[in-house]
């Protein structure tokens, strides 16, 4: 499965003409080495937090994606533009497969109170991997 997927075809190579002569098999045209992503999926864009209680707790929390097949094994964020990073909790839900190889997202979540979302102009994510590749800062 998967064969139509993270493919780069030379030009001119239309999905027709890969499906006749069997480009989607080439080994040669995959990408599996992709840089590592990561995302924050809450607090939304532009949301509004209630501030009447500063101590309450919001979950910011995102995803990530290493390539190769590398496992993230720590994602960090900031609420200081990057001057210090603290360290989220990591779900893997998919387990490896049979050769060590991470295919799939994982989840991370932080607890954030709404005193420090307050306090901070921006909410920052990077991710490591297992080969400790990280994002560009």
């Amino acid at each position: 499965y998967h064969f139509k997927d993270n493919r780069v075809l030379p030009i001119g190579i239309t999905a027709e003409t890969a499906d006749k002569e069997g480009w989607w098999y080439k080994p040669e045209y995959i990408i599996n080495e992709l840089n590592i992503n990561s995302a924050i999926n809450y607090p939304y864009n532009d949301e509004v937090i209630s501030t009447t209680d500063p101590a309450k707790i919001v979950p910011v929390s995102g995803y990530a994606y290493g390539g190769g097949g590398r496992k993230i094994i720590r994602m960090e964020v900031s609420l200081d533009g990057g001057e210090t990073w603290l360290f989220a909790e990591l779900t893997h839900p998919e387990k490896p497969t049979t050769y060590g190889k991470y295919w799939c997202w994982c989840f991370w979540k932080l607890p954030v109170s709404v005193g420090d979302l307050m306090a901070c102009d921006d909410i920052m994510c990077r991710a490591w991997d297992s080969s400790m590749n990280t994002q560009p800062k």
